[in-house]
């Protein structure tokens, strides 16, 4: 079942369906997996909690609403697709649709969050033919496939997180 994330404090107008409010009154669990390493919209703390803007929506969005939803730590994005993929967590805290996953996803009818790309670069680095550079992005974010469709001419560089995509910035091995 999707369930709709917003927020209403008065019951008269509540966004909840019927069904959706029988849900919630049951207080079943609600596992759900995060990205473990995505600073600052969401990060595992030192000691597994679901922390950072999304974690704080969640927390607010359980205050006002009951829902049981219980965070499942994992150590990568990969592994918490893999939970879901294997039924061992209902949903993710943040996941970004597109066609490929809407076949075995349900996706609520209003997003709780959005944000936008940037591109970081050096100093000394010229911004004027940044779509002939080399463009570093982390491992199985669906940015790849619009950057791929957007933007063909960029060189793109697949690193396996944030910190070597910096670390490749400053050695100068990606350019953005």
């Amino acid at each position: 079942n999707n369930l709709l994330f917003i927020i209403q404090t008065k019951e008269k107008n509540s966004l909840f369906t019927e069904k959706e409010k029988e849900f919630i009154k049951k207080q079943l669990p609600v596992k759900y997996v995060f990205d473990p390493n995505w600073k600052p919209f969401e990060f595992k703390n030192e000691i597994g909690e679901h922390k950072g803007i999304i974690g704080d929506i969640f927390k607010i969005i359980k205050a006002k609403t009951n829902l049981n939803l219980i965070p499942i730590a994992t150590n990568s994005w990969s592994e918490a697709k893999k939970l879901v993929r294997e039924n061992k967590a209902e949903m993710f805290s943040a996941i970004t649709e597109n066609k490929k996953r809407k076949k075995y996803l349900n996706f609520t009818k209003h997003t709780i969050f959005t944000y936008p790309a940037v591109l970081i670069s050096r100093a000394d680095e010229n911004p004027e033919n940044w779509q002939e550079k080399r463009v570093g992005i982390k491992k199985g974010y669906v940015l790849i496939d619009y950057i791929k469709k957007h933007y063909p001419a960029l060189k793109l560089i697949i690193l396996p997180s944030l910190k070597e995509g910096l670390k490749a910035l400053r050695d100068k091995k990606i350019d953005y």
